[in-house]
């Protein structure tokens, strides 16, 4: 009898694992993912999917445009060249199911004036072709990394 018990609770633990979040399940409401479910019953928080039918595209070149866009953009801070900082910022951001940026946050950085020089391209950005979940538009968590480089200083020859 307890071995029974321990088999059905293994079962549903099982179950409730594979239908994690963004995955769909069999219920009367066969159509809805977890996530949606979820969606209803949480106000004023971003769901972000993993999967997703198609990712978000930057509307001017895609990635390498998104790169080209930041390049011409970037200011690099003057108390950063004074200390001559370098750091690869690494910026978190969501895009908004109408393709805007939303949310921004820094993941991995040393100097706050480079951080702040990040957020602020971030917070520029064009808007973005926003990501597709069973043809329908979702909130998506982007990653970029911002690198600050140093300008390479010429030396005279004589």
């Amino acid at each position: 009898m307890k071995r029974n018990i321990k088999v059905k609770v293994a079962a549903a633990v099982v179950t409730a694992a594979v239908c994690g979040i963004g995955a769909q399940c069999s219920d009367r409401d066969s159509q809805q993912t977890t996530r949606e479910k979820a969606n209803r019953n949480v106000k004023d928080s971003v769901i972000i999917f993993a999967d997703y039918e198609r990712m978000p595209v930057f509307i001017d070149g895609g990635e390498a445009g998104l790169l080209r866009w930041i390049a011409e953009h970037k200011e690099y801070p003057a108390s950063a060249l004074e200390r001559k900082e370098e750091d690869k910022v690494v910026v978190q951001f969501v895009i908004k199911k109408d393709g805007s940026v939303g949310e921004v946050k820094v993941a991995r950085g040393k100097y706050p004036d480079l951080n702040a020089e990040a957020v602020r391209l971030v917070k520029m950005l064009p808007n973005f072709r926003p990501a597709y979940v069973m043809n329908d538009t979702v909130e998506c968590w982007y990653t970029l990394p911002i690198i600050f480089k140093l300008p390479v200083e010429k030396k005279d020859e004589k």
